[in-house]
């Protein structure tokens, strides 16, 4: 066999292993992102709820921070996501 040829289907080889491996992230990400996502936002919400809880009078800056983080909308003035989240259906509103 020709060292040429024998490097030429290494790489193929390598190249399509290196590419499964690629789409394997991409729809375990695809179809299990959206569900960390949620997980990571409940965490969020409720770290950031329980830091509130304790600390009513929490630095403007952090309490806006926290509550644009959870708007995931930095444009909303901060009154108004406080407002929203009063309402019946938060998470629904809030989209």
């Amino acid at each position: 066999m020709n060292t040429n040829l024998a490097m030429q289907l290494a790489t193929v080889t390598i190249a399509f292993v290196g590419g499964c491996g690629a789409m394997w992230r991409a729809n375990k990400e695809l179809f299990w992102g959206s569900r960390n996502s949620l997980r990571e936002e409940y965490k969020f919400a409720k770290s950031f709820f329980d830091d509130l809880g304790k600390q009513p009078n929490m630095h403007p800056y952090a309490r806006q921070k926290g509550l644009e983080a959870i708007a995931g909308n930095p444009s909303l003035p901060y009154g108004v996501i406080e407002y929203l989240l009063t309402l019946h259906d938060p998470a629904n509103v809030l989209k």
